[in-house]
């Protein structure tokens, strides 16, 4: 009985596919006339098309499961509030676009209306797959055969629109894929739960790989995203190494979600180490998913405000255009809630009575304002993981009196620049210099002090003369974070504790000769006066007091951009 079953199953999948192939060409050709298609190249990725978006909206928001799965991406959908998703995409400029189906869903109902929308605003499309039975694991011979009979169809009806594909969703979360119950995660044993669990997805992506590429050879086939929300994305990398599946996919695929821009490019770091470590540093990094959100104070990805959210977008990806290469498409995660919460959207939508309505968030104004070109130039990006320890840091000058020394030091598994002074009367300096640059200069970096009262001073330069300077100075009665103007007055912007990490943020105007710091995010002093009149600015340095002895000072996460 099962047998026939899966058998009815097959035929009833070939007999869909072929009806809403055949369909499929008598489109409806008013829907491509709704815009002027853009000049894209689909096949070639630079700085001018990398703006992309999840689209979660219309199968969330406008329709309901009719297929029995438990499952919310499915229609019947609302064809206004699809073409109204479009047109708010194509307002903000985006030109990529990652959707989703699902083995079983009716092509011609329920991603027909999509594909047509996204194609007729010209944008590129990347597709992911969901499979059918087993949704979270890899199954018997005859269902994963109906799986990928389904797969083959959907590529030959798209394969003219659709040259991007993608493997599921965060196989490496225990709600996205069967890893039993992470059992024997860190065993080399490929037998172990967890493993046998990775193991599955790799066979899931091996076929799905070969399937795609048997009907399409010129199209594009990734992994699906691993989910940074977890740190177990690295032994899920482990594990898709051994079994040689990286053979399997054209590019490596991560969500760094994370608390801020400098979170979200610790994760890329560490993504591109370990794809060298395991040989598979030809692999391009692509960010199917990325953002943050109002909504749920619980979640890493979370900020207090929509225009901090429209802020760390605009930040977050500057760095990641100006760090990713080759460059790949960047999906903003998502263009709306499938609710009213602002959450992750660059908008909200509602529905009522038919009628669909937008409400345009801060983000959505900030991602339109954004050139489609890299808009930061990454003039510093140091975190000392390739460092050397106990050795001072490469390609930095560094000044020691006697009893001093400027190294790069383990804090835990973590690489850092730590200094530390025994000198009553010298300081140790450590200074990094990059290039000339004016106009508006963010500097961003992480200190953390073993005692708070040594005088230690950060300061943004330009050749000898200090432009912007802080210290941590003692006041009697506690100890905080000071800007030191030319006369050395001093301005507390925050009181600190010792052995805890504060971050810094200066953003730098030499059209002005003023700036505005940040500590933790917060805004501490706005449009504050350079030490010294200049039109250029090239340095950072870290200097310890020097009057005082048992200083210990670390520097970490250093990202200054243009």
């Amino acid at each position: 009985m099962k047998k026939l079953l899966l058998l009815l199953l097959v035929a009833a999948c070939l007999v869909a596919c072929k009806k809403n192939l055949t369909s499929f060409e008598t489109e409806n050709a008013a829907e491509s006339k709704r815009f002027k298609t853009m000049d894209l190249s689909g096949s070639s990725f630079t700085t001018n098309n990398w703006k992309g978006v999840t689209w979660g909206g219309p199968w969330n928001k406008w329709g309901t499961d009719t297929t029995g799965t438990g499952l919310p991406d499915i229609g019947p959908y609302n064809l206004d509030g699809i073409n109204s998703d479009v047109d708010d995409m194509h307002d903000a400029g985006i030109h990529w676009v990652r959707m989703s189906f699902k083995v079983g869903q009716d092509m011609e109902r329920d991603i027909d209306p999509k594909v047509n929308a996204a194609v007729s605003a010209g944008l590129n499309i990347l597709m992911r797959y969901m499979k059918g039975q087993p949704f979270r694991s890899y199954g018997t011979e005859a269902q994963e055969s109906a799986n990928e009979t389904f797969l083959k169809n959907v590529v030959a009806r798209y394969k003219s629109k659709i040259k991007y594909w993608e493997i599921h969703n965060e196989p490496n979360l225990t709600n996205q894929w069967d890893l039993g119950d992470r059992v024997g995660e860190n065993s080399t044993d490929p037998n172990t739960p967890y493993n046998l669990g990775v193991h599955k997805y790799n066979s899931h992506l091996k076929r799905s790989y070969n399937a795609i590429k048997s009907v399409d050879p010129s199209a594009t086939v990734i992994m699906g995203g691993l989910s940074h929300w977890t740190n177990h994305y690295l032994n899920f990398y482990a594990r898709m190494t051994a079994d040689s599946a990286y053979a399997y996919t054209d590019g490596i695929n991560i969500h760094p979600y994370s608390t801020n821009a400098t979170g979200v490019m610790n994760v890329i770091r560490a993504t591109k180490s370990a794809a060298s470590t395991w040989g598979a540093s030809h692999k391009s990094v692509w960010v199917t998913e990325i953002g943050y959100q109002t909504s749920w104070t619980t979640l890493t990805s979370y900020v207090s405000s929509e225009a901090t959210k429209a802020s760390y977008l605009t930040e977050t990806m500057d760095s990641l255009v100006a760090n990713l290469s080759p460059m790949r498409p960047i999906f903003w995660y998502n263009i709306h809630e499938p609710s009213s919460a602002t959450g992750f959207g660059l908008e909200q939508k509602t529905l009522s009575s038919g009628t669909v309505s937008a409400t345009k968030l801060a983000a959505h104004t900030s991602y339109k304002a954004m050139s489609d070109g890299a808009t930061a130039i990454t003039l510093v990006s140091e975190d000392f993981e390739f460092g050397n320890s106990p050795n001072p840091p490469d390609f930095w000058q560094i000044t020691n009196a006697s009893s001093t020394a400027s190294e790069v030091r383990y804090t835990g598994s973590n690489l850092v620049l730590r200094l530390s002074d025994n000198n009553s009367a010298g300081t140790t300096k450590a200074r990094k210099t990059f290039t000339t640059s004016s106009g508006i200069i963010t500097c961003e970096f992480k200190f953390n002090e073993a005692d708070v009262n040594k005088y230690t001073r950060y300061r943004l330069m330009y050749g000898g003369n200090d432009l912007i300077v802080l210290g941590t100075v003692y006041n009697g009665t506690t100890t905080q974070l000071n800007y030191i103007n030319a006369s050395g007055t001093k301005t507390g912007l925050q009181n600190i504790s010792a052995n805890t990490w504060y971050t810094v943020k200066v953003v730098a105007s030499t059209a002005t000769d003023q700036a505005d710091i940040y500590v933790n995010g917060v805004l501490k002093a706005s449009g504050v006066a350079f030490n010294n009149v200049t039109t250029n600015i090239n340095a950072f340095e870290v200097e310890t007091g020097n009057s005082y002895t048992g200083a210990v000072a670390m520097v970490d996460d250093i990202y200054i951009r243009k």
